[in-house]
């Protein structure tokens, strides 16, 4: 009954039935989701209680620059006030009209300069309340910026701590099951070897009763009878024995798979405390680095702003480069064309007189040889002489110019069965066309 039970418990551990490491694996699922919960619990505290001290700063802040603004336009009205009693005052006791009209002028411009004071501690407050609006809105923002990056961070490190736990849970379930299962084979081959034991104890049984009935030596098999049942029975008690020590390897082994699980929780735990700590000191960081981003804003828009001056007359200066040297090419191409215009110009106004040579590149076509043999008959002062050559091979025709007058080149060119013409050395050699009858006859 006891080895049944072992092997009931160790497949319900290999199946994942075991109740003993999903509630462990639960617990520290608990503890972790709780203690990543209040860690970001704390942060956001922290961060709102550092955004309710910011906000309170900016409306203290903003009510002294409002006092101080209310403080300049009162004292600078007092004294315009009484530069203007003065001045009133000394207009009463003068007697010289020169004097007295100096006063009055002096008296105008002290009352223009008591308005003016009081329009401009106006402005002067005015400012001051937008300026202390300004940094209020500025200052709350980057408080809520900095919170949600808190949070967020806070987040990112529960959540990390939390599928640690539950890989480090994973690899203890892993290895018990690896344990139990060593366990169970080991068990499964004292079990066999066992088993073998058995069978040889009947098969003594099975002589025992040959020797019975055969009556030889009844003395001497029951003899061997009563050891054999000695046999058997310290059998049983070997078998049990084994089965008690496999027990309480696999229990043993258990117990220390669940220590290795907890161990490994407790380093978890450490290590997200670490990182919320490093996450706390991070968020400080940021807002301390956002502030003095705040007041580096100015260098760097005047920095962008000369870098992009510079940048616009780098690139002036390199697209006039590059105008100069694109100017400089298409002069050479001109140059070029003009040249190569100037030479074929010439060839083609090249006159020829006497005995001229006309090869025709291969491939050589019957057909328009012939076609070219009868263009040439048409032309004047010129006269054919030979014709020879092979079809796979260059033909070479001779002709006879009568007279210096015939541009032969641009003759050979307007014919419609010449596809190119060129001069080498003494000859001319003659690319024709492919042959299409059709084609030949419509253009000749």
């Amino acid at each position: 009954m006891s080895e049944q039970k072992v092997a009931t418990n160790d497949k319900n551990v290999l199946a994942g039935k075991d109740n003993s490491i999903p509630e462990i694996k639960g617990r520290r699922r608990r503890r972790a989701v709780h203690q990543a919960k209040e860690d970001e619990r704390r942060a956001i505290q922290k961060v709102i209680d550092y955004a309710e001290k910011a906000v309170f700063s900016a409306i203290d802040a903003k009510e002294k620059a409002i006092n101080e603004a209310k403080t300049a336009e009162k004292k600078a009205i007092v004294e315009a006030s009484d530069y203007v009693i003065r001045i009133r005052n000394g207009a009463k006791e003068a007697s010289d009209k020169d004097h007295k009209a100096a006063l009055i002028t002096a008296l105008r411009e002290a009352k223009k300069a008591r308005v003016k004071a009081f329009f401009s501690g106006r402005e002067v407050r005015k400012i001051a309340i937008y300026q202390a609006k300004q940094d209020k809105k500025k200052a709350v923002q980057e408080i809520i910026d900095s919170a949600e990056r808190a949070i967020i961070v806070a987040r990112e490190a529960g959540e990390k701590a939390i599928n640690e736990v539950f890989e480090a849970g994973d690899a203890a379930r892993e290895r018990a099951k690896k344990k139990v299962e060593e366990s169970r084979e080991r068990a499964k081959k004292e079990a066999e070897e066992a088993k073998r034991a058995g069978e040889a104890e009947e098969k003594t049984k099975q002589e025992a009763e040959e020797a019975k009935r055969a009556g030889e030596a009844e003395e001497k098999t029951k003899q061997e009878a009563e050891e054999a049942r000695k046999a058997g029975e310290a059998e049983e008690k070997t078998k049990q024995e084994v089965g008690k020590i496999a027990r309480e390897k696999a229990k043993r082994e258990n117990e220390e798979a669940r220590e290795r699980a907890k161990k490994e929780a407790a380093e978890a735990k450490i290590r997200t405390q670490k990182e919320a700590e490093e996450a706390k000191l991070k968020t400080k960081r940021e807002a301390e680095e956002a502030k003095r981003a705040g007041e580096a804003e100015d260098k760097v828009k005047r920095e962008a702003e000369e870098t992009a001056r510079k940048k616009a007359k780098r690139e002036n200066e390199e697209a006039r480069e590059r105008a100069k040297k694109e100017a400089a090419e298409a002069k050479i191409r001109t140059q070029k064309e003009a040249d190569e215009a100037k030479l074929k110009a010439k060839k083609e106004t090249t006159l020829y007189k006497g005995m001229v040579k006309l090869v025709i590149t291969p491939p050589v076509d019957p057909n328009a040889i012939a076609l070219f043999k009868e263009s040439l008959q048409q032309v004047k002062n010129l006269r054919l002489l030979m014709i020879s050559g092979s079809i796979d091979r260059s033909a070479q025709i001779f002709v006879s110019v009568k007279e210096e007058t015939v541009s032969l080149l641009k003759t050979l060119s307007e014919m419609p069965m010449v596809k190119d013409t060129t001069v080498s050395g003494n000859e001319i050699l003659v690319t024709l066309k492919e042959y299409n009858q059709r084609l030949y006859q419509v253009e000749i």
